[in-house]
């Protein structure tokens, strides 16, 4: 993870990347980092894309996902919080491909929707 060190790829999803005007790629291992990592400079320069993986139907908040979720950008995700789940890095956060996916998860976990904007404000404590 390019803020916190963990191995992404043993974390599970959703994880998050970010490619830079120079072409770097960052990986982060949860969507907590993800939206930590994109408030703060980086040597790459300035966030050209930010990526989350998004699942496209319900989800096991019990299994780890650590399996590749397919990537989206992260405005055009739909994001879940509040839900019951092991913490990676930061709050219990899930995305979505689809709206009416992420209120259904939300209305069974008494979840809260929220877009990308809203994520970063809720991860914040804002």
């Amino acid at each position: 993870c390019a803020l916190c060190g963990m191995l992404v790829k043993e974390q599970p999803a959703p994880r998050g990347q970010v490619v830079h005007v120079d072409g770097h790629r960052s990986y982060l291992c949860s969507v907590g980092d993800l939206a930590a990592y994109v408030r703060v400079p980086s040597p790459h320069g300035a966030i050209q894309q930010a990526y989350v993986e998004a699942a496209s139907a319900p989800t096991n908040l019990a299994s780890d996902h650590s399996r590749e979720w397919d990537w989206i950008a992260v405005e055009k995700a739909h994001y879940v919080a509040n839900v019951p789940r092991r913490r990676v890095m930061g709050r219990p956060m899930l995305s979505f491909d689809n709206s009416k996916v992420a209120d259904e998860v939300a209305r069974l976990h008494r979840g809260l929707v929220l877009d990308w904007e809203g994520t970063i404000k809720h991860l914040s404590g804002k």
